[in-house]
């Protein structure tokens, strides 16, 4: 179950400049900018187990609109003519440091590429099938023309909406310029926001480029921008070892005893989390809430509550001739007795 706490707008930058006084200023609460989810994917909430099983919840957050039982992603990826060795290299870095990061139990993940075009270069897979997926992001080159982004991000939706299956729809759209049209991406990425289910368009500015007005789009598509300094940055933003892509704070976790476990480690850019503090069921229901805290002076709670079940004696019946000769024992007891 999740709570929605606050509303505003996101624009998150690892530059270490979080603009929340801005946000609140300027970014009216409408359907474009995001309110910030949270959610648990693992163990499903009202489960049971049996009592003394130790239970490490995992969950995903995010301060843009998208939540769910996994994660469905789509990156996209810059080909157009203005990349090059150096764009190429930090780009391919990134993306395969997020595969690399997202649980792969309960995370499906697709690749796109695009300039003058889009094209599916790898279609929505399992996350676990990691060399079929570095190989497509290994294989953009700067030779697909202009940057038509807002076929990009229609192509990547069309993938993450075919399946309408509970989980987080992410698209993490990676470039080094402004789009052929802004309003026409920014359609696009609104148009994907909007949707069933709703898809989040986060948006990503490679190192010391002109990327134009990405957070526009992202806040457009109810997404969060980032950028980064350098590749090492932009790195450790995909992985969630150095900030986020998805204006996360902070993760606090309250176990069902009370104790609480604050500023818990992401292990992926797109806010996944583990609860790695173990927690022995006990009988009846077990509750850990988890508070995120997001950029933007937001929060979002949520609850998931595992019942601890004691084990039962299962009553074994008796054969009728067992019964009759226990009726002729006690017989003979009681004439011994009278006697």
């Amino acid at each position: 179950m999740e709570k929605i706490l606050t509303r505003g707008g996101v624009w998150h930058s690892i530059t270490g400049a979080v603009f929340t006084l801005l946000a609140a200023l300027f970014l009216l609460p409408t359907a474009g900018h995001a309110a910030g989810t949270v959610s648990w994917t693992n163990p499903a909430n009202n489960s049971s187990f049996p009592v003394g099983t130790v239970i490490s919840p995992q969950g995903i957050a995010s301060g843009g609109i998208s939540s769910g039982s996994g994660l469905d992603l789509v990156i996209v990826l810059d080909g157009s003519g203005s990349m090059n060795n150096t764009t190429l290299a930090q780009q391919a870095a990134a993306a395969n440091a997020l595969i690399a990061a997202v649980p792969q139990a309960t995370s499906q993940i697709g690749i796109v590429q695009f300039g003058s075009s889009a094209s599916t270069i790898a279609p929505l897979q399992s996350a676990a099938n990691q060399g079929v997926l570095m190989a497509a992001v290994n294989s953009v080159d700067d030779n697909l023309g202009t940057t038509d982004t807002a076929e990009a991000i229609d192509l990547a939706a069309s993938l993450l909406t075919a399946n309408d299956n509970g989980n987080s729809k992410q698209i993490v759209l990676i470039t080094d310029g402004g789009p052929n049209s802004q309003t026409a991406a920014e359609t696009a990425a609104a148009n994907a926001a909007g949707g069933t289910p709703a898809v989040q368009v986060n948006t990503v500015g490679l190192p010391n480029t002109n990327f134009g007005s990405q957070d526009d789009i992202a806040a457009a598509g109810g997404g969060i921008f980032v950028t980064a300094s350098n590749q090492q940055a932009l790195v450790d933003l995909f992985t969630g070892t150095g900030g986020n892509l998805v204006g996360i704070d902070q993760i606090d976790v309250e176990l069902p005893d009370g104790t609480l476990l604050s500023d818990v480690a992401l292990t992926s850019g797109l806010g996944n989390f583990d609860v790695t503090q173990g927690y022995a069921l006990e009988a009846g229901a077990n509750t850990w809430t988890v508070t995120a805290f997001f950029t933007n002076g937001q929060s979002a709670m949520a609850d998931l509550t595992v019942f601890g079940k004691t084990g039962s004696t299962n009553v074994v019946p008796l054969p009728a001739g067992v019964w009759m000769l226990l009726a002729g024992l006690g017989g003979l007891g009681a004439l011994r007795r009278r006697s």
